[in-house]
């Protein structure tokens, strides 16, 4: 499976995903996640506008979309718990498969940690309490649970988080990003 920024041909299969995922997430006992509609063509479109969207790839069919961005989260600001790190990280969302093959999430994180290595310290993700199948697949990827956040509806969400390991450099400086015990 490849994984490439989402270009805007794109749109009608990612919006595809989400729909199908929404569905999924009722099935397997997470109806409130994802309401209807969520997420919005406009906020998709957004992500696709900041080069935040990516599709992941295989044989000419998407697999599967997510947003990664680089950066401080507005969301991840208040946390009922403590992240691990407080260095640059990168934010998983919308992460949502197809439905056709297996591990679609275990790529995502996988991809989002070549990118971020060198530049970040670490990935940060949040899912509902009731979305079983993703917090699985945090849990097989290596991320830790940190505690609970608020996303912007005022709904609570599980806030994860993994440290990225680096290779150390010439002039890397070991104490540039603060990691808490």
């Amino acid at each position: 499976m490849t994984v490439r920024k989402a270009v805007k041909t794109d749109l009608p299969d990612i919006m595809a995903i989400y729909r199908g995922a929404q569905t999924y997430m009722v099935k397997t006992g997470n109806p409130t996640q994802w309401p209807v509609g969520h997420p919005p063509e406009a906020m998709i479109r957004q992500d696709m506008a900041a080069g935040a969207c990516f599709v992941l790839e295989e044989a000419g069919k998407l697999e599967g979309a997510f947003a990664m961005y680089e950066g401080e989260d507005p969301t991840y600001r208040v946390i009922q718990g403590a992240w691990l790190t407080n260095g640059p990280y990168v934010t998983v969302h919308r992460l949502a498969s197809a439905g056709r093959k297996s591990r679609v999430a275990d790529e995502c994180f996988s991809f989002c940690e070549q990118f971020a290595r060198g530049k970040c310290v670490s990935i940060r993700v949040d899912t509902h309490e009731q979305n079983t199948p993703m917090r699985r697949a945090i849990g097989r990827c290596g991320f830790t649970y940190c505690g609970q956040i608020t996303v912007k509806d005022g709904t609570p969400r599980r806030a994860y988080e993994k440290i990225i390991p680096y290779l150390q450099h010439p002039g890397f400086v070991d104490d540039q990003f603060e990691i808490e015990p």
